[in-house]
């Protein structure tokens, strides 16, 4: 046996937990951010108090995207996860931050405000295309 053949499959043995709970948080990701824009459409046009749900949701999910990175950061160096999945969670760590920020400064600013909708837009779709990536590369039995 080979040294590399040797230590490849134990790396990827490692890193399939890892690459497990990381593609069910990625799925999980996209359910939250549509939830997100349920509770802001409905305190929009609703119940303005659902606003502050909203508003507590996304404080909830800097903390959610910041998991998802780090899970992609152990899951890459432990073998399970490749670099675009920690590239893509590192810029949803990056635009969910932005988009919290827009959200409470759309209060004070109508800019903040117009930009909150196309990057929620834009975060939704970087969530959706993450996790079809994911599972898709899961039904075809690569890791």
């Amino acid at each position: 046996m080979a040294i590399g053949q040797a230590n490849a499959e134990p790396v990827a043995a490692r890193g399939g937990t890892v690459a497990l709970i990381y593609r069910w948080m990625a799925a999980v990701f996209v359910v939250l951010v549509l939830i997100q824009a349920f509770l802001g459409g409905r305190g929009f046009f609703i119940d303005p108090d659902t606003l502050n749900v909203h508003g507590r949701v996304g404080e909830a999910s800097v903390l959610y995207a910041l998991i998802h990175l780090i899970l992609a950061g152990v899951g890459a160096v432990r073998g399970g996860i490749g670099r675009t999945s920690v590239i893509l969670s590192a810029i949803l760590l990056v635009l969910v931050f932005v988009q919290l920020n827009l959200g409470y400064s759309s209060e004070d600013s109508n800019t903040a405000a117009a930009w909150h909708l196309p990057n929620g837009v834009l975060i939704f779709g970087l969530t959706v295309a993450n996790a079809m990536r994911l599972w898709a590369r899961q039904e075809r039995g690569v890791r």
